[in-house]
């Protein structure tokens, strides 16, 4: 249901088109803020009718700084009973000797990272964000589509069809954020170059039971035919990420349910090397297809790009919706700045020309840094034979065996080395 009062009349400081991850949380960060801002939040999808506590193949890797993102934003309250410690990493190639073995305690840390279920985010996002639109500190349209977008002298302005019979409608805002997803209409409406590659790989991700227990620890494991990542979740159960040539994982799909689980589960067992025993697969098998695209320009007059609009990555190191979630934590602390201690933004100087490009070149280094780290690790991880060691010995191998490189790769992982606001 369209959720909004005489939005064709107002002009919103803050436009958001996409209530996934990152567009959600930078929908909840901003109405937690206090500040009067105007915020209107736009999506296609009624709520998700999702079960919370049903096992969900998608496990979301948050690293401590998305944590504290969620918790600036009010929702890491809900998710925090339902979320499992990283208290280790270890990452090792199939075949191949050595192990790097990350422990929080050795870097002063609790945990590493917090997994959370997909279904459980959006569970919470869906009824936080309801909550936020009913006490009026944001303006909810849902469910509608947007047609169109045109960037016009101060202010861009948004045109959408409402769901449930609900007519075409107008909406102004001095910034749109488009956070729509790896096809981003919004992004086509202002002719936002992009560039994709395929990987022809696909990850068949399900949830499984196993012995002996996970103790908190994540897994990746490489092989010649892609990564397997293990995942903890609540109750001893993990998320198994198993990554395949596309006509393998094809065949997989294709040979039935009871012969593609066997599949799968053999496949887990036979990477790790028999280290795991009593494997019981929990959920369904979801095959997700791997591809990285990319719109560098992160916007255009009166539009920003955030999350998988903006970047969407290969799932090495699960780090796709940290990045986008630090585009969010880079945009509010903009959108704070130009607002200043007025509260309400300053006119044309949200969403201007200028304020797109100082985002942009805020969450380039960022940006490339991961892309083309997990596309690095992607291509050279499939290496065969005594380059794929090699490969793997000349970067893990060397983490592992200096200290400082360590602390570096950490830092990184954590999301604690990235800026947290717009330089001075």
């Amino acid at each position: 249901m369209v959720g909004s009062t005489e939005a064709d009349a107002d002009c919103f400081d803050v436009a958001i088109v996409g209530a996934g991850g990152a567009g959600g949380v930078l929908a909840a960060r901003l109405a937690a803020a206090g500040s009067g801002r105007r915020v209107a939040l736009l999506e296609q999808s009624p709520p998700r009718a999702v079960d919370p506590d049903a096992p969900d193949q998608r496990g979301l890797v948050l690293t401590l700084a998305s944590v504290e993102l969620l918790r600036q934003a009010a929702l890491w309250p809900a998710l925090e009973s339902h979320a499992t410690p990283v208290r280790g990493v270890h990452i090792s190639r199939q075949h191949t000797f050595g192990t790097l073995a990350i422990d929080a305690p050795a870097h002063g840390l609790d945990a590493l990272a917090q997994v959370v279920q997909a279904n459980r985010l959006h569970h919470t996002l869906d009824t936080h964000l309801a909550e936020c639109a009913a006490v009026g500190t944001l303006t909810l349209l849902r469910p509608v589509e947007v047609t169109g977008f045109s960037a016009l002298q101060g202010h861009g302005l948004l045109r959408y069809t409402g769901g449930d019979g609900v007519g075409p409608g107008t909406l102004r805002a001095r910034l749109v954020v488009a956070a729509d997803g790896t096809e981003s209409p919004l992004a086509g409406f202002a002719g936002i170059p992009v560039r994709r590659h395929d990987y022809a790989q696909t990850a068949l991700v399900g949830v499984i039971d196993a012995r002996p227990a996970h103790h908190g620890v994540a897994v990746e494991r490489f092989t010649e035919d892609g990564p397997l990542a293990l995942l903890p979740l609540p109750e001893g159960q993990r998320v198994a990420v198993s990554v395949l040539p596309g006509a393998q994982a094809a065949e997989v799909l294709a040979a039935g349910k009871t012969e593609g689980e066997a599949a799968f589960i053999a496949r887990v067992i036979d990477v790790m090397g028999g280290r795991l025993r009593d494997v019981a697969l929990k959920s369904a098998l979801r095959p997700w297809p791997l591809k990285r695209v990319l719109r560098d320009s992160y916007g255009a007059r009166r539009l920003a790009l955030i999350g998988n609009a903006a970047h969407t990555i290969h799932p090495n190191g699960a780090q796709g919706l940290n990045l986008g979630l630090a585009d969010v934590a880079e945009l509010v602390a903009r959108i704070e700045a130009v607002a200043g201690s007025n509260g309400r933004a300053a006119g044309s100087e949200l969403g201007s020309a200028a304020f797109i490009a100082d985002y942009r070149r805020a969450r380039q280094r960022d940006q490339r840094a991961v892309v083309w780290g997990s596309h690095a690790v992607a291509e050279l991880s499939r290496q065969r034979g005594i380059f794929g060691a090699l490969a793997y010995h000349a970067g893990f191998g060397l983490i592992d065996c200096v200290p400082a490189l360590q602390a570096r790769f950490v830092q990184r992982a954590t999301g604690l080395s990235r800026s947290s606001g717009p330089a001075a």
